[in-house]
């Protein structure tokens, strides 16, 4: 019991540093707090898809994937998440993963800029390889 608490508050305190850490753009140094943190919140999906924020922040596209991979697995619902679907759209357009690409970008209920022009740029290049 009260190694847990421990232990939950100590996490707790490191995570809430990294996410201030990200905040101020310091993606290499919160995600080795994110990476050290104990197993039980490596396995949550707000840590997997904070932890594929900062390896795309950082341009490491196949870790950000593979974060966010996880992340979805451990939480589906994030399929309705507007920002995880641009994010994780932006990561395989980045690896050169276009199709994949569209699937997540094409669920995003109000696209932004961003996302318009991800998905101009897909079917341009998609358009050309055919």
């Amino acid at each position: 019991g009260r190694n847990q608490d421990k232990s939950f508050l100590s996490n707790y305190g490191e995570y809430q540093k990294a996410i201030s850490l990200i905040k101020q753009q310091q993606y290499g140094q919160a995600l080795e707090i994110l990476q050290n943190l104990d197993s039980n919140s490596q396995a949550t999906y707000q840590v997997q898809y904070l932890k594929g924020i900062c390896a795309y922040q950082n341009g490491n596209y196949d870790m950000a994937a593979q974060f966010y991979q996880g992340a979805q697995d451990t939480r589906p619902a994030l399929l309705k998440n507007q920002e995880f679907l641009l994010d994780y759209g932006k990561t395989l357009y980045e690896l050169g993963k276009y199709e994949r690409s569209l699937i997540y970008l094409q669920q995003i209920p109000n696209p932004n800029q961003e996302a318009h022009q991800l998905l101009d740029s897909i079917a341009y290049i998609i358009g050309d390889q055919s």
